[in-house]
C-alpha cells in the first residue's frame, strides 16, 4: 500500500525507517516529498509545510516554463509523447516523470543520440534527488500519531513481457503479441518469458 500521506511518509522516514524504505522501494516516495521534507527539517509544522511545499511547487515550476526549455514548442509536459519525453532535459522533468523516461529508455522508445548515456544521466539525477542526509536527532519528545498498518507484500518485480504490456498500453497499442514482442527484442522469447507472456493475458482478461 503506498502512502497515505506526506506525513505519514516524514514519520515513518524519521522512526520506522525500515518501513519507509520498504514502501518507497515498492511504490516510491509522494509526489512532493522532498520539498515537504526539506520544510519539516527546518521547523515548520506539518499543516504550514503542506501549504508551503505546493505554493513552492507551483512556482518554482512556474519559473521553470518561462525559462527556454528542450520540450518541443507550446506542449506542457503532459502533452508530450513518450517519444518526445527522452529529449527532455532532466532537470525540467518532475521525479515522477523522471521515472518514466528512465523507463522508457531502457524500452527502447524513441531515438535519443546516445541511449545508454541518456540512461545514466537520467540514473544520476535520479539518485541525487534521492539521496537524503541522515535525520537530525530531536531534542522534543516522540509525537503522538495514529498507528499505522504494516504494508501489505511488496510487489513482484517487473519482467519484460510487464515492459512491454505497459509501453503497448501508453501508445494506445493495446495488448502486444508474442511475435511483436519477438520483433522488437529482434530474438526469440526465453521458455521463461514466454510462459509469463501467457500468464500475464491470462491475468488480463
Amino acid at each position: 500500500m503506498p502512502f497515505d500521506s506526506l506525513e505519514q511518509a516524514y514519520h515513518l522516514y524519521n522512526y520506522k525507517r525500515k518501513v519507509f524504505n520498504q514502501i518507497a522501494g515498492a511504490y516510491g516516495v509522494p509526489q512532493l516529498w522532498h520539498d515537504y521534507k526539506r520544510l519539516r527539517d527546518t521547523g515548520s509544522n506539518a499543516k504550514d509545510a503542506a501549504k508551503q511545499v505546493h505554493r513552492y511547487t507551483i512556482k518554482k515550476w512556474q519559473m521553470v516554463l518561462k525559462r527556454k526549455t528542450s520540450r518541443p514548442q507550446g506542449k506542457l509536459l503532459h502533452q508530450i509523447t513518450l517519444e518526445e519525453l527522452v529529449h527532455v532535459d532532466n532537470y525540467e522533468l518532475p521525479t515522477t516523470y523522471l521515472r518514466e523516461k528512465l523507463h522508457i529508455l531502457k524500452v527502447g522508445i524513441g531515438r535519443p543520440a546516445n541511449r545508454r548515456y541518456a540512461i545514466q544521466q537520467a540514473e544520476k539525477e535520479l539518485a541525487r534527488r534521492m539521496k537524503e542526509p541522515a535525520p537530525k536527532p530531536k531534542s522534543v519528545s516522540k509525537p503522538v500519531s495514529k498507528p499505522v498498518s504494516k504494508p501489505k507484500r511488496q510487489m513482484p518485480p517487473r519482467t519484460l513481457i510487464d515492459n512491454y504490456f505497459e509501453m503497448y498500453s501508453n501508445q494506445g497499442k493495446g495488448q502486444p503479441t508474442l511475435e511483436d514482442i519477438k520483433r522488437e527484442e529482434g530474438r526469440p522469447l526465453t521458455v521463461e518469458e514466454e510462459s509469463s507472456y501467457y500468464k500475464k493475458i491470462k491475468g488480463e482478461q
